[in-house]
């Protein structure tokens, strides 16, 4: 098996959905936004059904503040496993192949 790990492209990837989910140099993120948006068009829609007393203007908004939340928790968890790709890949691979590597060495060497 070859295993091709480059230690920036996951930083890379790390830092990318940090600053889309909020977690980076940008702001609040895209979730954040989202969820700004949202309740921007929530109190839109409460002003609307104070002062539209003619009922007038149509407009509703179905609130998704919740769904914003579970996408935000699941690319948390991708967030988190870019930054330990490193040690997932150091533990599961690179540790056995060189247990295995120095034991075959060893035999090798004591071969008669």
């Amino acid at each position: 098996m070859d295993v091709k790990y480059t230690p920036s492209d996951w930083e890379n990837t790390r830092s990318g959905i940090g600053n889309l989910i909020g977690l980076g140099a940008v702001g609040k993120g895209m979730i954040g936004s989202l969820k700004d948006i949202s309740e921007n068009l929530e109190d839109a829609q409460s002003a609307i059904a104070k002062y539209d007393v003619d009922g007038a203007i149509s407009f509703s908004h179905t609130g998704h503040k919740g769904v914003y939340q579970g996408i935000y928790e699941d690319f948390r968890v991708l967030y988190d496993f870019a930054g330990k790709v490193g040690d997932i890949v150091d533990r599961t691979i690179d540790e056995p192949f060189y247990k295995d590597i120095d034991a075959f060495a060893w035999q090798c060497a004591t071969y008669q």
